[in-house]
């Protein structure tokens, strides 16, 4: 999953951070993350779905394409075409890379005891760019998921720039537009997502809450703020809860167990494993008797069980840094110190 592997940030691949001497964002396109989080706190328990889209004046800086052009979806490029190629053309291996997943996913008893990941709600991804990047899954419940699949450079170039058989580019093509304002309109919705978050992170707010606006996932959604948080281990823990919340596993604590050593090697031993899969194992069940009154009702819990995990491992009787993380007189204890 992306936060094991080495990603980047949108915003400083296109050269849009700058830091003061101390180190500290002082650009613009912070200080109006700044003010969409401050906005996006007033809702209750926001996700990626509700994470606005608010980069589109600096990706028109860079592109050459104005703004509106970016978020009206009648506009037309018109004589902004060439600047979009240009742009598209440019940043093609960043923007293949940023593609998040089309879906948010819960948890699902398929058989007693027996959980599987099962798609939630959808994320918003332009049609061309869905039918080119994505494969058509099967429909489960409410919702029919697309998976991200390979695009090469040829089928990238080729979609930004559709061919005549003599090679030359088929200006007359009709979808040559839509095909290059999809990526813009990504774009803007990814990065203002990774903005958001790398704001909520520089104000300290909780890992849960970041977790939620983390629902579809990318090298550059993930990765980056992750290898530098260093040695952080809750932030890690709670930055593979997706993962984590995706394998399968029942109630059973050695199930969980082999579940957290799957998803988290590095920052945990079996021993402690098996500790936190304790109390995991009551949050499972207890979610599958929430799950079970809403389908009563007809309806389907407000929150997914990657949301309840991430609420309830951040009460005080599950502290994760102190399972995770816990010093002593300047020292690292040992698991057998903390029980």
């Amino acid at each position: 999953v992306e936060a094991k592997t080495k990603g980047r940030v949108l915003g400083a691949d296109l050269g849009l951070h700058r830091y003061d001497q101390d180190g500290n964002r002082v650009d613009d396109l912070r200080k109006e993350a700044d003010k969409q989080l401050d906005i996006l706190l007033e809702q209750d328990s926001p996700t990626f779905a509700d994470s606005p889209s608010f980069t589109a004046p600096f990706i028109s800086e860079i592109s050459g394409v104005p703004a509106k052009k970016i978020t009206d979806k009648t506009a037309n490029l018109n004589q902004h075409l060439g600047p979009a190629r240009r742009f598209n053309a440019k940043h093609k291996d960043m923007l293949i890379a940023m593609r998040p997943r089309h879906y948010t996913v819960k948890m699902v008893e398929v058989k007693p005891e027996v959980f599987e990941a099962r798609p939630d709600k959808a994320i918003s991804i332009p049609n061309k760019i869905k039918k080119l990047g994505y494969n058509k899954g099967t429909r489960k419940s409410n919702l029919t998921p697309w998976h991200i699949k390979p695009i090469s450079s040829s089928e990238f170039d080729n979609f930004i720039a559709p061919r005549n058989a003599d090679g030359t580019v088929n200006e007359s093509d009709r979808n040559i537009e839509q095909n290059n304002k999809g990526w813009l309109s990504l774009l803007d919705s990814v990065m203002s997502n990774q903005e958001i978050r790398m704001a909520a992170l520089d104000r300290g707010l909780p890992m849960e809450w970041i977790g939620r606006m983390r629902d579809g996932n990318s090298n550059y959604l993930f990765s980056k703020e992750i290898r530098e948080m260093g040695t952080d281990n809750e932030a890690v823990f709670y930055a593979r809860l997706p993962e984590f919340a995706s394998q399968p596993m029942t109630s059973d604590p050695k199930s969980i167990q082999n579940a957290l050593m799957q998803v988290y090697p590095d920052i945990m031993t079996r021993g402690t494993a098996g500790k936190i899969a304790k109390s995991i194992s009551k949050f499972i069940k207890q979610y599958k008797t929430i799950e079970q009154g809403f389908a009563g009702l007809d309806k389907i819990p407000p929150r997914t069980f990657e949301e309840f995990l991430a609420d309830n491992i951040n009460l005080p009787e599950f502290n994760i840094t102190r399972l995770l993380d816990v010093k002593q007189d300047g020292k690292l204890m040992k698991n057998s110190d903390l029980y």
